[in-house]
């Protein structure tokens, strides 16, 4: 690839006065609230003015480089506003410890971006034909180790592979958790890793006012946020119209002691360049909360990539497990599981991409999500959390007062006791959500018939559940209370709503729907692009209905999430990337979680649960799984064999050892709709589905019938354990040690 420097005084005078501009308000905002406190509009104009005051040849992120490139489809006219915002790669994957929370985001090119900072560190490879720079390279791809928060990005180069790896990990000492990037050459001869520190990050160009070398310690703009492992044998240095990447790869790096650059501008860059043999790895280790009077030092024994992979695997292990024929949908689970466990650590702040309307609704949908399958110590402690803060004019403070922003506390309430039927955690928020009831209650006499429909269902569904947690709790009083306010929203939509008597039509819904399908569409369209959660959600409501529709929705879902399941909060209509929102949205990966549940039951009518709702064909003759999955009625497993063309289903649904078990029907209605028991534990052949339909046997089972232990509770499952459980692929692995994410 030729590049072309620009003459050093290109900058016209009014593009320079609007960077200056730009730059005063940045750097102001940056040092009273940080990086991200920027508004797009901020953001937005002073990636203008920054490209305007630089080279034409000046390296782009991944997402600015397709967007300014006429030829590709990403491209995007800067038009005459003066200002350029990422609307084609919102795109990006979190990283985190088990207890910071999120501290940096992976780019689909590898770059890495700290929280919170206004800069990113960028990489490229010498290989021995050519400089390989990552954000413009077609054939690098992206993945996960182990569907953990763990990223490797793969560059080819002629002889083989550098693998870029991401990850944090809880350092300890001064700087405190940090985030490792190293390149690995997985290839048969040596090349030369390029670390470059540049004034730009996911969402526009941002600062970098200067940048020191100190071995092993590069500081930026005064804090020491990266440690380098191997001393650099080369470096460049640039300020805007220049950059340091362009010039490292076009021979001007240079040995010798470091120079310091700054920028009056920050737009200031540095490369370092370090040799890497075959078959061996260079390391950065990045600080994103380094103050500047901290020096981190060289950790002694730091994790691995796979060994932090098996630490957020324990993290999660209490989940339900989830199997299912698309192995897609059951890894994109376990990745969203643990996406969202990322998120959630350290206090829950809000994602990168959303500080502007992050609502309580979509924080409550996290904690839904998490509760309903399993990991109630994630759910918990944010609860109380939150609930404590009412008085600090905090979470329920974050959006104006209104009844569906209540609803979203008593939903997640709702479903952490339905999951859990936890006393203790009920005890704690009682005041809480009694004060916000009778707000509603307030609220809903003010506005009557003004209430819509699907709000005054939610509502009275949801103060019914936490009613009877609350008697369950020993507080008859305040149950009868949010009882009789639930009452009072059914009484209203039923005065309201007139029910007219007409006769009743036979309607073939299968040919209805197959004659609509063509009009339907996969995805639910918005001024700011495909709405992932709406879409997920559209999902689940057509398998609740019985639709297979469904399937080809989760299909358009699955390509939305890339490589990595991550879902952004709104997909560009053609390129299937992030065009608004977080690029790793964690309300969206949870409704990824409630989709998957979605898929294997539907406990959402009293007394019944109804296993498979929707089974497409495909799926015929393939085994499925689910063990330990939280109902309204106990935890649930069962399992799918085939015997010929006939199902064969296996349940055991398990109440709480301090209840008595509850009557409940369990039906599965996408396999034998006239099939039914109220057995709590049981085998039963069901009817052969669809009989037009062709049922190929994946699986052959070598008995009659497929033994009960398979689905043994965990409970009875680990009182026999006496040591934490690992994944049996990597049981011969060593456990998780201090020092890596879960230190």
């Amino acid at each position: 690839m030729k590049y072309k420097r620009a003459a050093t005084d290109a900058a016209d005078a009014p593009a320079a006065e609007r960077l200056a501009d730009a730059h005063a308000t940045l750097a102001r905002t940056i040092a009273r609230s940080g990086a991200s406190t920027l508004t797009a509009q901020a953001r937005a104009a002073r990636t203008a003015a920054a490209l305007e005051a630089t080279a034409p040849s000046w390296a782009k992120p991944w997402w600015l480089d397709r967007q300014l490139r006429p030829t590709h489809a990403a491209f995007v006219p800067v038009g005459e506003l003066g200002v350029v915002e990422n609307v084609t790669g919102r795109t990006w994957t979190v990283l985190a410890t088990a207890s910071s929370g999120p501290m940096a985001t992976v780019d689909p090119a590898g770059a890495v971006h700290p929280s919170g900072a206004s800069w990113s560190l960028d990489w490229a490879i010498g290989a021995e034909d050519r400089w390989h720079c990552a954000a413009s390279e077609p054939t690098v791809r992206q993945r996960l180790v182990s569907l953990a928060p763990v990223v490797e990005t793969v560059c080819k180069v002629p002889s083989g592979e550098a693998i870029a790896r991401a990850y944090a990990v809880a350092a300890g000492g001064a700087g405190g958790h940090a985030v490792v990037f190293e390149i690995e050459n997985e290839s048969p001869v040596p090349f030369v890793a390029l670390f470059a520190i540049r004034p730009a990050h996911p969402l526009g160009v941002g600062s970098v006012s200067s940048i020191r070398y100190e071995h092993p310690h590069v500081i930026v703009d005064e804090r020491p946020v990266l440690l380098l492992d191997k001393p650099a044998a080369r470096w460049s240095v640039a300020d805007a119209p220049g950059d340091a990447l362009i010039d490292a790869i076009t021979g001007g790096a240079v040995d010798g002691a470091f120079q310091p650059v700054s920028s009056a501008l920050g737009l200031a860059t540095a490369t370092f360049l370090v040799p890497v043999p075959h078959r061996t790895s260079v390391r950065v280790l990045l600080y994103p909360d380094v103050t500047r009077r901290d020096r981190p030092e060289r950790i002694a024994v730091l994790a691995g990539a796979g060994q932090v992979a098996r630490g957020w695997e324990a993290h999660t292990a209490s989940a339900a497990r989830i199997e299912l024929p698309d192995r897609r949908i059951s890894d994109g689970y376990v990745a969203a599981l643990r996406s969202i466990s990322a998120a959630c650590a350290g206090g829950f702040p809000v994602p990168f991409g959303r500080e502007s309307d992050w609502r309580v609704a979509d924080e409550a949908a996290v904690m839904r999500a998490l509760a309903s399958v399993g990991l109630r110590e994630l759910v918990a402690p944010i609860l109380r959390q939150r609930c404590d803060e009412l008085e600090l004019d905090s979470w329920f403070r974050r959006e104006p007062a209104s009844i569906e922003r209540n609803l979203a506390v008593f939903d997640a309430v709702a479903a952490y006791w339905n999951a859990t039927h936890d006393h203790a955690l009920v005890d704690d928020v009682l005041g809480v959500v009694v004060k916000a009831a009778h707000w509603v209650e307030r609220a809903r006499a003010r506005q009557g018939a003004r209430i819509a429909a699907p709000t005054a269902r939610a509502a009275s569904r949801s103060l019914a559940v936490l009613a009877s947690a609350l008697r369950s709790c020993g507080q008859p009083d305040a149950a009868d209370d949010l009882q009789s306010f639930a009452a009072r929203f059914v009484l209203d939509l039923d005065r309201d709503i007139d029910v007219e008597d007409k006769p009743e039509v036979d309607v073939d819904v299968d040919a209805e729907r197959a004659a609509d399908a063509t009009a339907r569409p996969m995805a639910i369209e918005t001024p700011r692009g495909f709405d992932t959660m709406a879409t997920m959600r559209a999902a689940c409501t057509d398998l609740t209905d019985g639709d297979v529709f469904a399937f080809e929705r989760i299909e358009w879902i699955l390509r939305a999430g890339g490589a990595t399941s991550r879902w952004p909060t709104y997909v560009h209509p053609r390129l299937l990337t992030g065009s608004a929102g977080a690029g790793d949205d964690p309300s969206v990966s949870a409704a990824f979680v409630a989709l998957a549940r979605a898929l294997v039951v539907d406990d959402s009518r009293p007394g019944v649960l109804r296993l498979l709702p929707s089974v497409p064909p495909t799926w015929y003759g393939q085994s499925l799984d689910v063990h330990d999955l939280p109902t309204s009625a106990g935890s649930l497993s069962f399992a799918l064999r085939w015997h010929g063309a006939r199902p064969a289903l296996l349940w055991e649904l398990t109440t709480r050892a301090d209840e008595a078990p509850i009557d409940v029907t369990i039906t599965a209605p996408g396999l034998d709709q006239a099939w039914s028991t109220d057995a709590h534990q049981g085998e039963a052949l069901l009817a052969t589905p669809h009989a037009g339909e062709p049922v190929t046997l994946v699986e052959h089972p070598d008995a009659d019938h497929v033994p009960m232990t398979t689905l043994e509770p965990r409970i009875r499952r680990e009182q026999a354990l006496d040591r934490p459980v690992v994944s049996g692929e990597l049981a011969d692995a060593p456990l998780v040690e201090p020092g890596d994410s879960f230190g």
